[in-house]
């Protein structure tokens, strides 16, 4: 069976998304070598994507067959269908903004699996949840 993982960029205070929906920050401190060799082996590596509402509408011109949704996390996540919780860490507070676990009505438990600092102050993390 195949694993449900979601994958966001996420600033140190926790948001995806600014208060108006940017998140242009995210392509910001690209010119490190090694994080960009795994943003190429991260983007074919296959499978089919899930998109929330504002990636979607950003990628849809790139890839006319994503499927959309608002609230992603938040619907799949107290059923307990997400496998696994991917974040790219960017060194960058917002202040204010939306939260990729927006809405869960429950706190969500997780362990960390796997971590990986990068030249440009970006950190991966891995986390799946506790059952």
């Amino acid at each position: 069976m195949r694993r449900l993982i979601v994958f966001n960029h996420t600033t140190l205070d926790g948001y995806f998304v600014s208060p108006v929906g940017d998140f242009r920050w995210a392509a910001k401190s690209n010119d490190d070598p090694e994080y960009a060799a795994f943003v190429a082996e991260n983007a074919s590596a296959g499978g089919e994507l899930l998109f929330g509402k504002i990636t979607f509408e950003m990628m849809a011109s790139y890839w006319p067959t994503p499927i959309a949704d608002r609230h992603i996390v938040a619907q799949l996540a107290p059923h307990h269908l997400i496998d696994e919780y991917q974040m790219m860490i960017d060194p960058l507070a917002l202040g204010k903004g939306r939260s990729m676990f927006d809405g869960i009505p429950e706190p969500l438990d997780l362990k960390l699996t796997k971590s990986r600092t990068f030249h440009n102050g970006k950190v991966f993390l891995c986390y799946e949840p506790l059952t």
